[in-house]
């Protein structure tokens, strides 16, 4: 239990408590006291204090679920990311520069996808280098 969780505005409520309960319970707290002064279950105190013994700190970090699979695979995003380097104009826009709207037609004529949101759009942008 050498490492230590820097507690910041930034720090996840989840984290903090979940780092508490090792602090007290290294404290000699009972689970029962830990959990009535963080209100929380005995039961998280316990698997809390589990996981910690079983894989240390890390064991106890709150795990954030990937999101959804990207529709474009690795090859895909390389293509797309070739089309807007040739720029708008080859594509036939009265300019080369790429807004959001522009990419997404792109994406759904080239590669038969659509996406509903422009932050998705934007997101694979991102994952491609380009902002």
């Amino acid at each position: 239990m050498g490492d230590e969780l820097e507690f910041n505005k930034s720090t996840n409520i989840r984290d903090y408590r979940r780092h508490s309960i090792i602090r007290f319970s290294g404290q000699g707290i009972s689970q029962k006291s830990i959990a009535e002064g963080l209100s929380c279950s005995q039961g998280l105190v316990s698997q809390v204090l589990s996981a910690c013994e079983e894989e240390g700190l890390p064991g106890i970090e709150i795990q954030t679920p990937p999101g959804a699979k990207s529709q474009l695979d690795g090859d895909e995003l390389s293509e797309l990311k070739s089309y807007l380097l040739e720029g708008a104009r080859v594509l036939g826009y009265a300019t080369d520069h790429w807004t959001r709207p522009r990419v997404r037609a792109l994406i759904e004529e080239k590669f038969a996808v659509h996406y509903r949101s422009l932050s998705s759009v934007g997101s694979i942008l991102a994952k491609i280098g380009f902002t």
